[in-house]
């Protein structure tokens, strides 16, 4: 793959993920299903396990997520897969005011059908300090 070729699929996985965090944001299922993998691994900072269908259940039942803040993101692709890493701050609307989730991120995208498609979420909480 040339470096043009790899500097766009960057472009275009970092989109596809952009795109993930804003459908969550907007509780917008139909968009969540196009961006997950059928195959889709989630894994929250608390340890729980979900599935695809899981996930965009508790997505559009809960409604918490406010903002998704991203910072210190890099990514890597190769072939059709690509691992993008970082630091993000979510915010989630609780009924006793807001909370942000500190968080450190790996999450892994494979292009399929022309498209990307997010298959594994795992974040876990940053260290304070």
């Amino acid at each position: 793959m040339t470096t043009q070729t790899q500097t766009q699929a960057e472009q275009q996985v970092l989109a596809a993920q952009r795109a993930r965090f804003d459908a969550t944001i907007a509780h917008d299922g139909p968009a969540l299903e196009r961006l997950m993998g059928d195959d889709l691994t989630y894994v929250h900072s608390s340890g729980r396990l979900e599935s695809k269908a899981a996930n965009i259940a508790g997505v559009l039942a809960n409604g918490a997520y406010k903002s998704v803040v991203t910072s210190e993101v890099a990514v890597c692709v190769e072939g059709s897969v690509a691992v993008i890493t970082g630091v993000v701050d979510i915010t989630l609307g609780r009924a006793d005011g807001d909370v942000i989730l500190p968080l450190r991120f790996t999450d892994v995208w494979a292009h399929r059908d022309g498209a990307w498609h997010e298959i594994v979420w795992q974040s876990t909480r940053r260290a304070e300090g």
